[in-house]
């Protein structure tokens, strides 16, 4: 599923009329970033039993698979030190798609209790 709404986020920027080129911006990045840390968390903790435990592992598991690497490439390749600046928005982007997930799992998880018990809130 989150290959689907990357590809989604892909067509949308070409879609857009930028011209042709063999790297996507920053911008379009940061976005395919977002949607596919939002994805990846909620789609994973919803289809499973215990959504918010698995909401949180998920979560970590795709901020690590973003940042482990880069990290590692910036502190082994010097010459890649100054383009840090570039990934960061990538790493935050994603991260803030895992973080929207989790509120969302939250939120969805505080209505069922309280649709549960009958109560107004």
């Amino acid at each position: 599923m989150t290959f689907v709404v990357w590809q989604i986020v892909a067509a949308a920027f070409q879609m857009g009329g930028s011209a042709y080129r063999t790297m996507p911006g920053v911008t379009e990045t940061s976005v395919s970033a977002f949607a596919t840390g939002l994805t990846f968390t909620l789609f994973t903790a919803v289809f499973s039993p215990r959504p918010w435990p698995v909401g949180v592992v998920v979560f970590a598991i795709q901020l690590a698979i973003r940042v482990v690497p880069v990290a590692y490439l910036l502190g082994t390749a010097e010459y890649m030190r100054p383009r840090a600046a570039v990934l960061v928005p990538v790493i935050a982007a994603s991260a803030a798609g895992g973080i929207l997930a989790l509120y969302l799992i939250r939120y969805s998880q505080r209505e069922a209790g309280h649709a549960i018990k009958g109560g107004s809130r």
